[in-house]
């Protein structure tokens, strides 16, 4: 049977029109970034990539409808000034039983850190399944601070094992935090399940119960946690911006908080954005559970970090060497922080590795021989490791000062075969601000009475760290020789801290 001409020409026109829309959203993402979260232009390359970012744009705009719904309402009852206009549909879309959160802070119970500069609350949420999880080999210790904290679905999606967080939460970013952790703990049973919750803020800024927000998510769809937490951080008030980005981030105040949460033999403390492989703790749990390796006290055990393009979906990056090969083979993905920090990863020679075979199980590749002074490997290890040293706060020697610890202390770096970790997103070298630079510079100069330090506390200098401090100029650490603080008293470490306020 002939279809009709004009049948057929009404065919012909959707198809055209389709493929017209399609093409047009392609162009779209050509055009501007695809969201906050980096998705730039210049991470897609096919039309099909394109496609399933349109795809996604679909399901993150539902999901921001929904939010700025939610927010239009608190303006009436609250008292911060918001940033932003709300405007939308409402959506209906969220899991049954919704169970609140009771948390709150009290500045006097909580603990001070070494300085009396934080405060910190252990385990202000727990894990559900934290004693059962906690007999297992490896504990995740990660940190975050509130607008990173979306990356936690990802890593409990991939991570069967216990996770602790340190959350940095000043001023009203508690209230926004402890929003968000109902949410994640409604909507995802992982999150639930297998995360505790520390929180740590400065003594300055003690945090804010935002008591307004109190049922803000209960309708907000559960797909797209990374547009709720942004949107959440508009609430955050107009005059908080004069001093929040400046604010110096405790990073290893954090790692040690969140290692110490830790009650497994062996701990692995990434950034809370740098997402496990799936099946890695079942991996680990197989390979620290050998003979060989439960003999050895001072094993570190290296996991290459790579970062994935972000037009690769957050939920579709690699799970297995095999397709990290594959992007890497295609430039869609690379070794982390290469074109900024190339000492970050040098030192585990991933040339080497990524020519190795992938083998059946989780094997030694080779040990690391050629230590580079701020080489900061994400490894496995027992938890008796040194402790990141918590007088450097901010940007700059933070990881890496551990690292070098544990080279002096005489633990040996070994790199595995086929585990890895992913960081969604390229970095890029870009200007750094001022405050950036005044962070890394405050740091250094506490680097020269570290060095001493360590070098005394183990009666050795492997790398000769104390001849070359004294070089003028020397690599890496600038300006080191512009102030010698051996081991800093209270007042002391407070008043360089405090510097830049004057």
């Amino acid at each position: 049977m002939r279809v009709p001409r004009v049948k057929w020409l009404n065919y012909l026109l959707v198809l055209t029109l389709f493929n017209v829309t399609l093409h047009l959203c392609y162009v779209y993402f050509l055009l501007q970034a695809h969201d906050s979260m980096d998705h730039t232009a210049n991470n897609i390359y096919t039309f099909e990539q394109a496609l399933l970012l349109c795809k996604r744009e679909m399901i993150y705009r539902d999901a921001g409808v929904a939010i700025k719904q939610a927010l239009s309402h608190v303006g009436a009852n609250s008292s911060i000034e918001a940033r932003g206009q709300y405007d939308g549909e409402e959506l209906g879309i969220h899991p049954e039983n919704f169970t609140r959160l009771q948390l709150s802070l009290e500045p006097s119970e909580a603990a001070f850190d070494r300085w009396r500069l934080f405060k910190i609350h252990n385990f202000a949420v727990k894990a559900d399944k934290w004693p059962e999880l906690s007999k297992q080999a490896v504990c995740i210790g990660t940190h975050a601070s509130v607008e990173r904290m979306h990356w936690l679905v990802q890593m409990a999606n991939r991570w069967s094992g216990p996770i602790s967080v340190a959350l940095f939460v000043p001023d009203v970013e508690f209230g926004i935090a402890k929003a968000f952790i109902e949410y994640l703990r409604n909507c995802y049973p992982r999150v639930r399940e297998q995360v505790a919750f520390h929180m740590i803020y400065p003594e300055e800024y003690p945090p804010r119960n935002l008591s307004h927000l109190e049922g803000i998510l209960d309708s907000i769809p559960c797909e797209s946690p990374h547009v709720v937490i942004g949107n959440l951080l508009t609430l955050r008030p107009v005059e908080m911006t004069g001093w929040r980005e400046t604010l110096r981030y405790p990073q290893n105040l954090a790692r040690n908080t969140a290692k110490h949460g830790c009650a497994t033999p062996y701990t692995i403390v990434p950034d809370s954005d740098m997402i496990p492989i799936p099946g890695m703790a079942e991996q680990l749990e197989d390979f620290l559970g050998r003979e060989e390796q439960a003999d050895c006290d001072k094993c570190a055990y290296v996991i290459p970090v790579y970062e994935i393009k972000s037009s690769i979906g957050r939920d579709s990056m690699p799970a297995n060497k095999s397709e990290l090969m594959f992007l890497v083979e295609r430039y869609y993905a690379r070794r982390f922080h290469q074109t900024v920090y190339l000492l970050n990863q040098l030192s585990s020679d991933l040339d080497r590795w990524e020519a190795l075979q992938i083998q059946p199980q989780t094997e030694l590749a080779f040990e690391v021989t050629n230590y580079l002074f701020k080489y900061e490997p994400l490894y496995v290890a027992k938890g008796e490791t040194p402790i990141f040293d918590e007088r450097f706060i901010g940007f700059g020697m933070t990881r890496n000062t551990q690292a070098y610890e544990m080279y002096v202390a005489g633990y040996t770096f070994q790199v595995l075969n086929n585990l890895f970790m992913n960081h969604w997103g390229l970095q890029k070298r870009e200007t750094r601000p001022r405050w950036r630079q005044l962070q890394h510079l405050l740091n250094n100069r506490l680097f020269k009475g570290f060095a001493k330090e360590i070098a005394a506390r183990y009666n050795r200098d492997p790398y000769n760290m104390l001849e070359k401090i004294e070089l003028p100029g020397f690599w890496g650490v600038k300006n080191v020789s512009d102030i010698n603080l051996g081991v800093p008293g209270q007042a002391d470490i407070a008043e360089i801290y405090r510097h830049e306020k004057e």
